[in-house]
């Protein structure tokens, strides 16, 4: 069975089976960690987890917050969900240096289409919602994108997160055709339906940035650039339910409790709060939402019930404290320090990722922790295996 499987290349269909990683409904997502699992069972041999450390210490951390959690089963179904930590890494610890580069440039391909596709049919899926009932709000059009859409059920962010991976594939490729160009700007317009603040705020200083520290970029891709954003902007200025979410960012004294940003600035306050009374183990992932429930009902904010901090790194900090956080961090930084330099897909990924951080908890629902392991395990660097081949000679070329 074993040889069977290895004929027939695993790790292409992996490729493939990830690359359409958007179009499986959100029950069927996880099921994509067998596939790992299965290769690792043909490739256990030459397994180097170093350079991932960063996920299980986040794992480890995780569990040891078990210990003194009360909560059990909430903690320990949550230790479940994040198994993406170790089972992800250690498939791609056992990666031959040539399967990667397979499963980089399949992946890619496959990924870029998938997203534009999915977008396509976003477009025309709303289009007769619009056409066939009374809803004509965006956020009412979207709200059939996060519990309909043929059953997938993706919230409109974590779709606009794996758009904007995309749109940072598309962006770096080298000799992009008219094609590409068409493809970064038509998902930049689904991003901007979507209306995501964080995700199109980082999108527009990346690719402004890009602009101004590359050198020895062609002019058209400069007047592509600055005309898309432009227009995006217009775009953006010009449909009133778009700009008022932006224009609520900056009103700070006027701010609703029932707008996105009013319920994430008082969640911060009141999860702040709690975090300064156990700020160095913190209350556990597992007791953490229902201390913030308690919270809630003490300032009677019942339409705030199971609302969670939308901060990942507060979750962090109210889940595990100061300490977990340190372990975390630590690890983290030690990777990006590694992968800064000369490895601009890393950077410019990650770069979609920290950011959203900061407004959602992206890493407490399995497809936004598949997603992000992923992607980040892609292109971090891993180097020990052409060293096991290099110093051991029974290793197979």
């Amino acid at each position: 069975m074993v040889n069977y499987i290895s004929k027939f290349k695993f790790i292409n269909f992996i490729s493939y089976v990830f690359g359409v990683f958007i179009f499986l409904p959100f029950k069927f997502k996880p099921l994509v960690l067998s596939f790992f699992v299965i290769y690792l069972f043909i490739n256990r041999k030459n397994i180097n987890i170093k350079p991932y450390r960063f996920f299980f210490s986040y794992f480890i951390v995780v569990f040891s917050t078990l210990i003194y959690c009360t909560n059990i089963k909430v903690g320990f179904d949550f230790q479940i969900r994040i198994l993406p930590f170790l089972i992800i890494p250690l498939f791609f610890s056992a990666l031959k240096s040539e399967d990667l580069k397979v499963l980089k440039s399949k992946f890619i391909s496959v990924f870029i289409y998938s997203s534009f596709f999915y977008s396509l049919l976003v477009w025309g899926y709303l289009y007769y919602i619009r056409s066939t009932t009374h809803f004509r709000a965006i956020e009412d059009l979207l709200s059939y994108i996060t519990y309909g859409f043929f059953g997938i059920n993706e919230h409109p962010i974590y779709l606009s997160c794996i758009f904007g991976v995309s749109i940072i594939f598309l962006f770096l490729k080298n000799n992009k055709s008219k094609v590409d160009y068409f493809l970064i700007f038509f998902l930049i317009l689904t991003i901007i339906l979507f209306s995501r603040k964080m995700i199109i705020i980082t999108l527009f200083l990346i690719l402004l940035t890009h602009l101004f520290l590359v050198r020895n970029i062609n002019k058209s891709k400069i007047f592509f650039t600055l005309s898309s954003l432009t227009l995006c902007f217009l775009i953006i200025y010009n449909i009133p339910e778009i700009s008022n979410r932006f224009s609520e960012m900056l009103n700070f004294n006027q701010i609703d409790n029932n707008s996105s940003t009013g319920k994430r600035l008082l969640t911060w306050k009141l999860a702040f709060d709690i975090f300064r009374d156990y700020w160095q183990f913190g209350v556990t992932w597992g007791d953490s939402q229902d201390y913030l429930n308690i919270a809630y009902k003490k300032i009677n904010l019942v339409d705030f019930h199971n609302h969670n901090t939308h901060n990942q790194y507060l979750q962090i900090l109210l889940s595990s404290g100061v300490i977990g956080f340190l372990i975390i961090s630590i690890e983290y930084v030690k990777i990006f320090i590694k992968n800064f330099k000369e490895n601009i897909y890393f950077v410019l990924t990650q770069i979609i990722f920290l950011s959203l951080f900061l407004v959602e908890n992206y890493l407490e629902r399995q497809n936004g922790i598949i997603f992000f392991v992923f992607i980040t395990c892609l292109f971090v660097k891993n180097e020990s295996f052409n060293k096991i081949q290099q110093f051991n000679p029974s290793c197979k070329k």
